[in-house]
């Protein structure tokens, strides 16, 4: 088990209950804190030996473990003390985590899961990348994190929305076919139906499925875009699914994976990784 205790909702007595629970049920058992990154990818290395990886963390937490449990055929199970946590709902949905844990560490079975992969920064993802305005939202969140996780973004959504003058002249491609040209708020990607732990971005999209779902939002009045962002009207955007995406863009623009801002690119190229992490659900 690797406990991230910077995560977002990290409370010691909980983890102490979480291990209760292991060493009750589970004869060879061992619960590290990594203090940095490193460590944390040095402590994932040994998985190969272990028949589970319990992660203790979030979105990000989980979206690291990706580099090293990619490659291997052990299983992970995610107690969820992120802010999102949204890759918990989408593998586990409304299940409480110690009543999932208990059901799985009686008897489990493997779910693959699609992982995404961005070229221009190196990076993996387990939800999704953004680039331009909600990209902008992400990167402005944490100025009003006292508010709480979910409120930090309402309130930076609606500030960048009745702030927005940037668009971006975006090029998108899909299996190497034009699909967007014009002008653009933002654009996202996604291998999960919804991001920020609420927001239904991608009704189409399955975790399984072998494919991205894209939505690219143009210039609409700050009226729409508002009602857009609690309720899409598909009409009004530009949505699909490939496997490989390309964009382009006539300036830098903000861009997010799976929550964190990760700088400004003009150039986007990202591609889906089928069935690439296994994740234990009860059986």
């Amino acid at each position: 088990m690797l406990i991230n205790k910077r995560a977002g909702s990290f409370n010691p007595k909980a983890i102490n209950r979480y291990i209760n629970i292991i060493k009750d049920k589970v004869m060879h058992f061992e619960s590290i804190s990594p203090s940095n990154i490193n460590d944390f990818m040095e402590e994932l290395k040994t998985a190969v030996n272990y028949d589970m990886v319990i992660l203790a963390g979030g979105d990000g937490t989980v979206g690291l473990a990706t580099y090293i449990l990619k490659d291997l055929s052990t299983p992970i199970y995610v107690i969820p003390i992120g802010r999102g946590n949204t890759f918990y709902k989408m593998i586990w949905q409304d299940e409480d985590p110690e009543s999932a844990l208990n059901k799985i560490l009686r008897r489990f079975t493997i779910k693959k899961v699609d992982i995404g992969y961005v070229n221009e920064m190196n990076r993996y993802f387990i939800l999704g990348v953004s680039l331009g305005l909600i990209a902008e939202i992400v990167k402005s969140a944490p100025r009003y994190r006292i508010f709480g996780g979910r409120l930090s973004y309402i309130i930076a959504g609606l500030e960048r929305i009745f702030l927005a003058r940037d668009t971006y002249f975006l090029r998108v491609y899909v299996n190497n076919a034009n699909v967007y040209s014009g002008l653009a708020l933002t654009a996202s990607f996604g291998v999960t139906p919804i991001r920020a732990g609420r927001i239904r971005l991608f009704p189409s999209a399955l975790i399984d499925d072998g494919l991205i779902d894209y939505i690219v939002i143009p210039k609409l009045s700050k009226t729409v875009l508002i009602k857009i962002f609690r309720n899409i009207d598909y009409s009004l955007v530009k949505y699909g699914q490939g496997s490989n995406i390309s964009v382009t863009c006539d300036k830098k623009a903000p861009v997010e994976i799976d929550g964190d801002y990760v700088g400004d690119y003009d150039t986007l190229t990202i591609r889906v990784i089928p069935a690439s992490l296994n994740v234990a659900v009860p059986l």
